[in-house]
């Protein structure tokens, strides 16, 4: 059962903040300045500005921006965190801007100021009375749900790799025999038997049919697999991910690479570099190249692109899918949680989440 957060007592959560102000903020559009420079120290682009606003002009339907920021004792902003209302009807949802396609997600700050900044969120909205259920979704940090007695819904696995090597070499030799033999002789192979490229995505004006190619190779791996097709692509999303994609290769933070064999795309990769790190977001790849192993010809490549230019930790997000255990060496978790306020609140979450656990156990062929 969620305890009620009416029960916590902030004075008990809080011994010894001071400083801390919790504010509502104005809507994304005007406060491009100050949510970019946390946003830069935060160093994640699902929570740069860029992302959030953009999915707004996509997404926010009308909907109620709930934007709550976190100033020091000198009216320094340290602190954004990102909320929209939801829903209203038959109870108030609020949850993060820009969630569904993000793979990470949490409050703007800068690393160092984490803790402070969700201890005196947590006090503001445990006195908050505008919203009846809070969704934190994907959130690497369970201290702000913990403090309100959220309650933990999914648990979501983001493979990483931590380079320590300084070329490609070193890192090859920090791999097995077998993965070092793959890596050449796959590449090598390809570049015998075929004319075999790899390419930049980075003119602005081929980004849209690049962006196309994309789309269609992620949707053939998805029927591949006997998933739905439209995967991470369905129109609406294709049309926000193009949009980002514009704003990112203007930035320089985009990386977007294709593989053409005798001409023809055959795979993509699809992500970022931001805040020192490479994003993997999203690839496909034809079929008709399945045995040649084009996609993981590609992962390497972009693995090697990275180690080139100094970059420390490549992230292959969400998922824990063979392929990435096999470049990943860690794999941290980002959790989802779910809290509800008074009696309201609580019944409503209370009955979504055994509305959750029922279907899940009816499609696993349990009786109920």
């Amino acid at each position: 059962m969620i305890e009620a957060v009416a029960a916590i007592e902030p004075s008990q959560l809080f011994a010894g903040l001071v400083g801390l102000k919790v504010t509502r903020l104005p809507e994304v559009e005007r406060i491009r300045e100050r949510w970019q420079a946390l946003a830069a120290a935060c160093g994640n682009p699902f929570l740069s500005w860029e992302w959030s606003s953009i999915w707004w002009e996509h997404f926010g339907e009308q909907r109620e921006q709930a934007i709550l920021g976190c100033e020091d004792g000198e009216g320094n902003l340290v602190g954004i965190a990102p909320l929209y209302v939801d829903s209203e009807k038959p109870v108030r949802i609020v949850r993060p801007i820009g969630h569904f396609p993000a793979d990470v997600l949490g409050v703007i700050c800068a690393p160092e100021h984490t803790s402070a900044v969700e201890q005196a969120l947590a006090e503001h909205l445990v006195n908050e009375e505008s919203w009846d259920i809070l969704l934190l979704e994907r959130n690497p940090s369970p201290a702000l749900a913990d403090s309100l007695g959220g309650q933990r819904i999914r648990a979501h696995v983001e493979p990483e790799l931590r380079i320590e090597a300084a070329d490609w070499d070193g890192f090859l030799k920090s791999k097995s025999k077998n993965f070092r033999g793959q890596v050449r002789n796959y590449e090598n192979r390809l570049r015998r038997d075929h004319e075999f490229e790899i390419r930049l995505c980075d003119d602005p004006e081929r980004l849209e049919d690049d962006f196309a190619t994309l789309v269609r190779l992620h949707r053939m791996t998805r029927e591949l697999r006997g998933d739905d097709p439209l995967g991470a692509f369905p129109p609406e999303l294709a049309a926000f991910h193009l949009d980002f994609a514009r704003e990112a290769l203007e930035r320089g933070w985009l990386r977007f690479w294709i593989a053409t064999i005798d001409g023809e795309p055959a795979a993509a990769w699809y992500g970022f570099r931001y805040g020192g790190a490479d994003w993997f977001y999203q690839s496909g790849r034809d079929p008709r190249w399945l045995r040649e192993s084009v996609g993981f010809v590609l992962m390497s490549h972009t693995v090697r692109d990275a180690v080139e230019h100094g970059i420390h930790t490549y992230k292959l997000l969400l998922g824990n899918e063979d392929y990435k255990a096999r470049f990943a060496t860690d794999n941290p978790v980002v959790e989802s949680f779910a809290v509800g306020r008074g009696l309201r609140g609580r019944a409503a979450l209370g009955a979504k989440l055994a509305s959750m656990r029922l279907r899940a156990r009816l499609g696993r062929g349990e009786d109920e």
